[in-house]
C-alpha cells in the first residue's frame, strides 16, 4: 500500500506518478530503502479505460475521476504526486499582459482569453502561467 512514510516492506514512500493516457491510467510509487536509500519502483499499475470512455471524450472524463478517486483512496496518496497529460489534452496560450498584481492575474487571464475567442469558464480548468518580463523590449532587440 501507498504510505507517506515507511510501508510494510520498510521502504519511505518518496513520491507518485500517474500518467493519463489515450486508453488507461498507469500510476508508479518511489521510495527508498532503509539500508541502501537507494530510490526504487515500491508499487505500480494500470487501470484500463472502458472501450465506451475510449470512444466518447465526455464519457472518458467521468471514468478518468472514477478512476483517479479509486487510486488515491486504494493507495492512500499522501506524498508528492507528479501527473503526465497526453498532449492533445493540453493548450498553451502566450498572453500580451501589463504588470499587475498577481491577485488581478486571473480576472486579467479569464478577459484576455475572452478576447481571442476562447468561451472557457477558468473554474472548469487546471491552469498555469508563467510570467515573461519584458517579452516586447526583448522582441525590438531581436529585430
Amino acid at each position: 500500500m501507498f504510505s507517506s512514510k515507511r510501508s510494510k516492506s520498510g521502504k519511505k514512500t518518496i513520491g507518485y506518478g500517474i500518467d493519463i493516457g489515450n486508453s488507461s491510467v498507469k500510476y508508479i510509487q518511489l521510495g527508498k530503502g532503509i539500508i541502501s536509500n537507494k530510490i526504487m519502483v515500491t508499487d505500480c499499475g494500470m487501470i484500463a479505460f472502458s472501450q465506451k470512455a475510449i470512444a466518447q471524450p465526455r464519457e472518458r472524463e467521468q471514468e478518468f475521476a472514477d478512476i483517479l478517486n479509486k487510486i488515491a483512496s486504494e493507495k492512500n496518496l499522501s506524498a508528492g504526486v507528479y501527473v503526465s497529460v497526453p498532449a492533445q489534452e493540453v493548450k498553451s496560450v502566450l498572453l500580451d499582459l501589463p504588470d499587475m498584481p498577481k491577485q488581478e492575474l486571473t480576472k486579467a487571464i479569464g478577459w484576455a482569453l475572452s478576447q481571442e475567442g476562447e468561451k472557457i469558464e477558468l473554474e472548469d480548468y487546471t491552469y498555469d502561467y508563467l510570467p515573461v518580463t519584458n517579452l516586447s523590449k526583448e522582441k525590438n532587440n531581436l529585430n
